[in-house]
């Protein structure tokens, strides 16, 4: 993802961190406590149609494991085209996202079931 950044965000006049609206849910808390992470100072946005209170001219100031996940797995279309240039690329991509989500289910659901 860092490569797809580098090579797609810096040209890019619609940067999705400028007008999604994106927070750090309960999995991403649940992810920096167990992974000992520490938790970014403030929610991204204060409300909807906020810029991302971390998003700078040089990019997003979070390391990319301090991010919500929802800033990792969105891949915008100049992304998208860029990988269908490499389809081995995309396939990596989007399998890995896949696992990501998947894992991120079972490590809530684990917590809650251990909660009960």
């Amino acid at each position: 993802m860092e490569e797809l950044c580098r090579v797609t965000c810096p040209d890019c006049k619609d940067i999705c961190c400028r007008r999604s609206w994106v927070w750090a849910d309960f999995k991403d808390l649940l992810f920096f406590h167990l992974a000992d992470i520490a938790v970014p100072d403030r929610q991204l946005l204060s409300q909807q149609g906020d810029d991302c209170r971390y998003g700078s001219a040089e990019g997003c100031c979070l390391e990319r494991v301090q991010r919500p996940f929802v800033c990792t797995w969105y891949v915008c279309p100049d992304q998208s085209e860029h990988l269908r240039q490499t389809p081995a690329k995309m396939l990596c991509v989007s399998s890995s996202l896949q696992e990501i989500k998947a894992l991120r289910n079972e490590m809530e659901a684990t917590f809650i079931r251990a909660l009960v």
